[in-house]
C-alpha cells in the first residue's frame, strides 16, 4: 500500500537546491560576525532600563565588542536582510567588559553608542 497520491510520487521531499544553497551562504557569510549581549528595542533612550534586562544576544558585523556607527545589528548570525535588527529608528542598552551603553539605530544602521552614566 503506498502513500500518498499519484501526484507525490517520485517529487523531492524538503527545500529546494536553490533555498539550502542560499542559507548556507548566509552562514558562511556571517562566521566573523561579533555576538553581544543587549536589551529589547526601545523607543527612547535605553540606559534607565535595569542591567537584567540586557539579556538578548544579537550579532554585529563590525571588529570591536559592540557594534560601531554604520555597522548593522542582526537577530540571528546570519547575513540577510531578513535577520536586521529593525529598520526604524529604536535604542538598545548593551553591555561590553562591564560597561553599559545606549545604542541608538537609525535606518538598519548603527546611529550613535553612548556611555550610559
Amino acid at each position: 500500500m503506498a502513500l500518498g497520491n499519484s501526484n507525490s510520487v517520485g517529487k523531492a521531499r524538503g527545500k529546494n537546491i536553490g533555498v539550502k544553497v542560499k542559507r548556507t551562504r548566509e552562514v558562511k557569510a556571517a562566521e566573523n560576525f561579533i555576538a553581544f549581549q543587549g536589551s529589547a528595542l526601545q523607543s527612547s533612550a535605553a540606559c534607565p532600563l535595569h542591567n537584567s534586562n540586557v539579556n538578548i544576544t544579537y550579532y554585529h558585523n563590525g571588529s570591536s565588542g559592540l557594534p560601531g556607527v554604520g555597522e548593522k545589528i542582526y537577530t540571528k548570525q546570519r547575513e540577510s536582510d531578513r535577520f536586521i535588527l529593525t529598520q526604524a529608528n529604536e535604542h538598545i542598552k548593551a553591555v561590553d567588559r562591564g560597561r553599559y551603553y545606549n545604542i541608538e539605530y537609525k535606518a538598519g544602521v548603527v546611529g550613535r553608542v553612548t556611555l550610559c552614566p
